[in-house]
């Protein structure tokens, strides 16, 4: 089996401007920002958002993974890098979307719009609280149950047609 290393160590100056790449015994490599060209650094720009963004929706469905696109790039017009998130390390995407069914009667349902903004009205402790708060931590479960579920669906909608027993994968 083959395990996994880290080839360099990756360090940032205090500025932003140089990258430091070190290879320990191969040696050390920097890349400063302000000695690119222009152009290079516009590449790199649109590559560092897009990936920011994309790291942000990793695993969500498609709804989901709008709303924490518009969240993330809230966040950095707000001046914020990373993204806070409530205890647990739960999302807030997931906490507003426990939110809005914890809030919901059978006359009305909460939409994540409605959740968002009860959310944003909050203090920042709270927020964090509620991801551990007794009448979320089932909401919680549930949605994350039915994301499970949905990628195993998606999972074996991708593996139509082809054989599905793990033993006649690996030819046992």
């Amino acid at each position: 089996m083959t395990t996994k290393r880290k080839i360099a160590k990756i360090t940032e100056s205090e500025d932003h401007n140089v990258i430091t790449f070190d290879f320990d015994a191969q040696g050390k490599v920097d890349a400063v920002i302000d000695q690119l060209p222009k152009s290079i650094v516009g590449q790199i720009l649109v590559y560092g958002l897009k990936q920011k963004v994309q790291d942000g929706y990793s695993g969500k469905d498609q709804k989901e993974a709008a709303l924490s696109a518009v969240e993330t790039i809230k966040q950095l017009m707000e001046g914020t890098w990373t993204n806070r998130r409530a205890g647990g390390g739960t999302s807030f995407t997931l906490v507003v979307l426990a939110l809005g069914r914890a809030m919901s009667t059978p006359d009305k349902v909460v939409s994540e719009a409605e959740a968002q903004a009860m959310f944003d009205k909050l203090d920042e402790d709270i927020q964090d609280g509620l991801a551990k708060h007794a009448e979320i931590v089932p909401h919680i479960e549930v949605i994350r149950a039915e994301r499970a579920a949905k990628r195993a669906k998606d999972a074996i909608a991708k593996t139509e047609g082809m054989e599905r027993t793990l033993g006649a994968v690996l030819g046992a």
